[in-house]
């Protein structure tokens, strides 16, 4: 019983764990908004090297899926 409520334990204290890390996309929201004028390329830069969901970024702002991947590409 002891290594089982070790482990729980140990469970509960990582849970918290990186619970105030923005994901990728939350960074590449944040940056658009934080910079209205920045280029596309900017801005698929970000996505790409941050890793973040296209379409979960451009569902956030109301663009089309199609009209994302076109700006993306």
């Amino acid at each position: 019983m002891a290594r089982q409520d070790d482990e729980r334990a140990m469970a509960e204290a990582l849970s918290g764990i990186g619970a105030n890390i923005p994901s990728a996309e939350d960074i590449v929201v944040q940056f658009v908004q934080g910079n209205p004028n920045a280029s596309l390329e900017d801005i698929a830069s970000l996505i790409q090297s941050t890793g973040a969901d296209l379409g979960k970024v451009a569902n956030t702002f109301g663009i089309p899926m199609a009209e994302a991947q076109r700006a993306f590409d």
